[in-house]
């Protein structure tokens, strides 16, 4: 992705994925052992790809200075972070660094622990101008109501000889590397609505990243155990996204917060993938899909293909030059 401030304020940002449909054709061999799949599999000590790793780690990576089909969502926004305008289309791009998260929370001075990376301290102007811009998206999904659950994040610790798990332990976190995974989060989903609109204005069929309200006899098993903890728990809270939202804000300090959290997000319902858009709860939005990881997940895969089939509509030779950069 790439972005800049122009001279009035306003920004222009461009966010690209690797066009997996150019490879993954309907009814081909790999499309069938894809579907077969459906997901790409992380494992405490490997991965298993969705994809061949000849797709999955070449030709449909974005490697630095290898030129790439992708598509591309291009975006203007003002001053305040709101969308004025966008487009979306099929280009070649060309990425101009592979970044770590670690490497640009350091050039971004959020942290000093991680190594330093040359390329990202090259970038460091763009790259404040892509967090800057994020934070300002980021400030719209927490006014709008979307659910911001603080949960510790663990990992497995396996043998070194057996490859047999032996414990769990709490990763250790850097609130300057999480900062940049913010950046880079707050530019993904905006990509994601931004196709899912446009399929649901263009009525084209799609497959939607989904996630219902929470159900009601779930919610009433969590409010005891939450009076119990001592948190007040009203049931209208959690029928509204701003009324939930604005109850974890209550609860951040709590010295059970951790706990209230994680009982709280089993009592929800968990997100899915349906033809059928029915808005997500937890990130309050109304069109919502995976457009940004094709090469991991089937779906967006899926629609990756339909929409190059029914909305493109034109021959590689015209694809425009994408400016994304990372």
């Amino acid at each position: 992705m790439w972005g800049e401030r122009l001279a009035d304020g306003t920004y222009k940002v461009w966010i690209a994925i690797a066009d997996v449909s150019s490879y993954v054709r309907p009814g081909t061999a790999l499309d069938k052992a894809a579907l077969e799949r459906g997901c790409s599999i992380y494992l405490p000590d490997r991965s298993i790809p969705m994809l061949p790793r000849a797709l999955s780690s070449h030709l449909c990576s974005l490697l630095p200075d290898t030129i790439r089909l992708c598509q591309c969502v291009e975006v203007l926004l003002d001053a305040t972070g709101m969308v004025t305008s966008y487009r979306l289309y099929e280009a070649f791009m060309r990425s101009a660094a592979k970044l770590t998260y670690g490497g640009v929370a350091r050039a971004l001075k959020f942290t000093d622990k991680p190594p330093k990376s040359d390329l990202a301290e090259e970038m460091a102007p763009n790259l404040r101008v892509l967090y800057e811009l994020a934070m300002l998206l980021r400030s719209q999904r927490m006014r709008r109501g979307a659910l911001d659950f603080e949960l510790p994040e663990v990992k497995m610790v396996l043998d070194p000889e057996t490859g047999a798990p032996i414990g769990v332990e709490k990763r250790s976190e850097d609130p300057g590397v999480k900062k940049a995974y913010q950046l880079i989060e707050e530019l993904m989903l905006l990509a994601n609505e931004l196709v899912a609109r446009t399929l649901t204005e263009r009525g084209l069929p799609a497959i939607y990243r989904v996630h219902g309200a929470p159900d009601e006899a779930k919610l009433d098993k969590f409010a005891t155990m939450a009076t119990a903890l001592g948190v007040p728990f009203d049931m209208e809270d959690a029928k509204d996204p701003k009324r939930l939202s604005a109850l974890l804000k209550r609860v951040a300090k709590h010295p059970s917060r951790d706990v209230f959290n994680m009982l709280l997000l089993r009592a929800m319902k968990q997100a899915t993938y349906d033809t059928e858009n029915v808005g997500h709860f937890g990130l309050a939005s109304k069109t919502y899909l995976h457009f940004t990881s094709p090469i991991r997940r089937y779906p967006p895969t899926s629609w990756c293909i339909a929409w190059c089939a029914r909305c493109s509509r034109r021959s590689r030779s015209t694809r425009a030059p994408a400016r994304s950069r990372r």
